[in-house]
């Protein structure tokens, strides 16, 4: 028997409904849709979603549900509260321009639930775009989840199956906007089952939700059913709108049960939307960096390296044409850049104690770390010996020397200040430190044969914890997918090719140590010159890449593990291919030390993009790691792990001239 619940007020709605609610993933306005997705392989499309307070009483499991979507791939289990507090309909949107967006699957409704979800793992930021516009998010701890839900307006609901086709289930988080703005036209018409005629409304530009398609398991006597995602790629941002005709009762049926839900008002328009993460939150320590701002990449290259004298720094567009090529004179040699796609500002530093601050193209500043005396090494000697951008803190990472003494200092960005210098307890660092922002862990894997974590929750006083059981292999580089926790560092001078990789999710750490599942794992037919040194992973794509050094012109795109938490991590797949000569004929030669290669997901196709530069930084190589690793679009030698060409194809690398 079906319990009603009373409408709850909006009053404490923003408590309950605040983003009640979403929206849907679905099939087609009738079953073309369907049968075209089907038959082309494409997800259903993602109709806009319409949503209103509501209350009714379902009878949700109080135990044996996981969730799993992007920002859990390891999955949280929530704690649902049985009474709905939001419905939500497909809603056809005109704009002023008398553009429509038709519903597409009619039948695509979602009922909203409050949720609890304490082992949530925090969320990154990052760059929404719909057609209201694109702007950068920080999710909370998700609070909404939605499920997909037959609707009827007359008579009670007993169908079989429970729920409707082609449709997600969503997890929803508070956002708060921290960069960009989105510009709902004034004039938006919206028509949903609730009304007969076109109802014009305001939408208020401040997003208030951000819905993520979620995969759903529950276990049963007769074992675990899962609801797996149907549209991976399109989420639900959601706004407030004015208010629209309501209906003040109909009867909703899905996995819960059947019940009647009391309709209040009209609360929520969400639109369906793309995510990608910041790339410069998690990206490692490299020579060059990239700068996404909306769908324009530059790249800041240092002209010089630690054993190369040269000055300067160039900056060139690698997606879009935002800023005129040019090099930027700097008093001393440049070795290191790091960019903060939130703030624009780009962070360099000398091979002396020099720190040089761009934005755009002009140098604005030019500080002096806490760095002195020199470290070395395999690739040469520095003071500054790189930088890492922690954007969600507004702060730069430098690995440096403290009067010989390998060390860190960080520089908060807000105020342009330096911190403590702390030394590594390992006596060594890495050539390409990272900072996980959302675990506040430094990440440090040396030549030593130690990965190193340190907790900089407070920077004045890092806690240490060491690693040295990677079998002595000489570590000469750090990276880590930070979305499930998958770290990595290569094995250099090891042929074939060999990548320490460990799974922080399951990290146990004592007093000064570490341990978590892991392994080195040998990447057969990967053969680089100077084995396995340069290491980046484009963050939101759970890809990577690495390549030797100091010449060489091989590659070896990974697929990296989409998920985390249980056993011991590996790479599921990779390829070896090599770049070709540049426009100007000569040999592709990788670049030297601090390693010259980056990666970040493309605002435009959403694949995952390595950046290579050559020795002596004249050339850049721009790799689309996604199609190399697609066998459809880079064929490979059967059996192997090899490209078929050789090198390769024009459709999957482009080269960029560096004045």
């Amino acid at each position: 028997m079906s319990v009603v619940s009373r409408p709850v007020l909006w009053k404490t709605g923003v408590a309950i409904l605040a983003g009640c609610c979403l929206a849907a993933v679905t099939s087609g306005a009738s079953s073309m849709a369907t049968a075209k997705a089907a038959a082309t392989g494409t997800p259903p499309p993602v109709d806009h979603q319409l949503c209103y307070v509501a209350a009714g009483l379902f009878k949700v499991p109080t135990t044996g549900v996981q969730l799993f979507d992007q920002f859990n791939p390891n999955g949280f289990v929530p704690k649902i509260n049985p009474h709905a507090a939001a419905l939500c309909n497909p809603v056809m949107k005109t704009l002023p321009n008398h553009q429509v967006f038709k519903v597409t699957n009619p039948r695509a409704h979602l009922v909203c639930f409050p949720m609890s979800a304490e082992t949530a793992q925090p969320a990154p930021r990052v760059v929404v775009a719909n057609q209201f516009g694109t702007a950068t998010l920080q999710p909370g701890k998700p609070n909404r989840f939605c499920v997909p839900s037959w609707k009827s307006l007359t008579t009670p609901l007993h169908k079989t199956p429970n729920t409707p086709p082609n449709l997600n289930h969503f997890t929803c988080y508070p956002v708060t906007l921290t960069k960009g703005a989105y510009t709902p036209p004034a004039g938006i018409l919206l028509r949903d089952e609730f009304s007969s005629t076109n109802v014009k409304v305001t939408v208020n530009p401040i997003p208030r939700l951000l819905c993520l398609p979620a995969k759903k398991t529950i276990k049963t006597s007769a074992g675990t059913k899962s609801y797996p995602m149907v549209n991976p790629d399109k989420h639900l941002l959601c706004y407030s709108v004015t208010k629209t005709p309501a209906r003040p009762q109909v009867y909703a049926q899905n996995q819960f049960g059947s019940t009647t839900l009391s309709v209040g008002q009209t609360r929520l328009l969400c639109l369906p939307s793309t995510k990608r993460l910041l790339p410069s939150d998690c990206a490692g320590s490299s020579s060059l960096t990239p700068l996404v701002t909306g769908t324009n990449v530059t790249a800041y290259v240092p002209k010089g390296t630690w054993a190369f004298p040269f000055t300067g720094v160039s900056v060139v567009n690698v997606e879009g044409s935002s800023i005129t090529p040019t090099n930027i004179p700097t008093a001393t040699t440049v070795n290191s850049c790091a960019s903060n796609s939130t703030t624009g500002k780009t962070v360099c530093t000398g091979n002396d104690a020099s720190v040089y601050e761009f934005t755009g193209t002009t140098l604005a500043t030019t500080i002096t770390s806490g760095g002195s005396g020199t470290i070395s090494f395999s690739g040469g000697m520095c003071t500054n010996c790189g930088v890492g951008m922690d954007s969600l803190h507004n702060r730069a990472l430098i690995g440096l020397s403290n009067g010989g003494v390998p060390s860190f200092q960080f520089l908060n960005l807000a105020t342009n200040t330096f911190g403590s210098v702390f030394a590594s307890p390992a006596g060594a660092i890495s050539e390409d430190p990272l900072v996980d922002p959302g675990r506040k862990l430094l990440l440090s894997a040396s030549e030593n044969g130690n990965f190193e974590l340190a907790n900089v929750t407070n920077p004045a006083s890092p806690v240490f914890y060491e690693n040295a059981t990677t079998g002595g292999a000489e570590l000469d580089a750090t990276a880590e997918d930070c979305s499930t926790g998958i770290a990595l560092a290569p094995a250099e001078t090891s042929n074939p090719s060999q990548l320490f990789i460990t799974d922080l999710t399951q990290a146990t750490l004592t007093p000064g140590t570490w341990s978590a599942p892991s392994q080195t794992q040998t990447l057969a037919d990967s053969t680089l010159f100077a084995g396995p040194t340069s290491l980046a992973v484009a963050q939101g794509t759970h890809t990577g890449v690495v390549a030797g050094e100091w010449g060489g012109n091989a590659l070896t795109a990974l697929a990296l593990p989409t998920t985390s938490g249980f056993g011991i991590p590996a790479i599921p797949d990779w390829v070896t291919c090599s770049i070709g000569p540049t426009p100007d004929t000569f040999p592709w030669d990788q670049g030297a030390d601090p390693h010259a290669v980056t990666a970040y997901q493309s605002p435009s196709s959403g694949r995952a993009i390595a950046l290579f530069a050559n020795k002596p930084a004249t050339w850049l190589a721009r790799v689309d790691l996604t199609k190399l690793l697609n066998p459809a679009v880079v064929p490979r030698t059967t059996g192997t792990h090899l490209c078929s060409a050789g090198t390769l194809p024009a459709s999957v690398v482009s080269f960029i001239s560096v004045p």
